[in-house]
């Protein structure tokens, strides 16, 4: 058995698919492991690079192109490249080929390159799953933080509304309805805080107490809307005649 029978068989027995150009007859060499992982019935291709390019996908094939041909022309120094084949079944399988130029002329153009296609479709199914994921991951993130933001400007906005309504009934709980002077209640506590005030520092106070004269006559013949609206104007006219301080209820 000679050196090209052994290397035949050693080949042969690989499972990953092997592959030998031979440059200037266009003659490619295909180990059966290359056809077994596509599929395909052992040398049922022409032994060219022709059939080469035809199982590449569409996708794939003028990066595959371009790289082969930097490597061959010397513009690169290493072919290694990842890339789509078509099988027999009429899917893709993920592959990696890597090949060196192992005889070259005088004048440096290759006349042999041999490489070798390895599967690696799993792992790249895998990475693509993962990428999935993190993508999924990724939005779910973005939809959480998009919720979360929502939620809190409607917290915020309850919230708001909350400290709003606390104001108006703390507010209410010290003013009258209609005039929105000070109440009965509000007015009897400051009274009592301003008294001790007076003992406290020996200074004198003042409590002023008003009357509307005739004011029954405006209900009677007015009605109490108008009775009203002159209430609310009365208590206007002292608010704007008395200093900051003083206490109107």
């Amino acid at each position: 058995m000679d050196a090209s029978d052994t290397l035949t068989h050693v080949y042969d027995i690989i499972s990953e698919g092997i592959w030998d150009w031979h440059c200037s007859t266009g003659y490619v060499y295909r180990s059966p492991g290359w056809y077994r992982m596509l599929g395909y019935e052992v040398d049922c291709f022409e032994k060219n690079v022709n059939t080469w390019e035809e199982v590449i996908h569409p996708d794939d094939y003028a990066n595959v192109m371009q790289h082969f041909e930097d490597y061959i022309q010397g513009r690169s120094e290493e072919y290694r490249i990842q890339y789509r084949c078509k099988k027999a079944d009429k899917t893709y399988l993920w592959i990696e080929d890597y090949a060196k130029i192992v005889e070259r002329s005088n004048d440096g153009r290759p006349l042999r390159v041999i490489g070798a296609h390895n599967n690696i479709d799993e792992v790249k199914l895998a990475q693509e799953a993962l990428k999935q994921q993190n993508h999924l991951l990724k939005n779910t993130n973005a939809s959480l933080e998009e919720q979360i933001h929502e939620r809190t400007e409607q917290l915020m906005l309850l919230n708001q509304r909350l400290e709003e309504k606390i104001e108006q009934a703390q507010f209410h709980a010290c003013h009258d309805g209609l005039t929105e002077l000070f109440n009965r209640r509000s007015f009897e506590e400051k009274l009592s805080q301003e008294i001790k005030r007076s003992r406290r520092y020996s200074q004198p106070m003042s409590l002023i107490l008003l009357d509307i004269d005739d004011f029954k006559i405006i209900n009677d013949e007015y009605g109490h809307k108008v009775g009203d609206q002159v209430l609310c104007e009365l208590a206007v006219f002292i608010l704007q005649h008395v200093r900051e301080f003083d206490v109107v209820a």
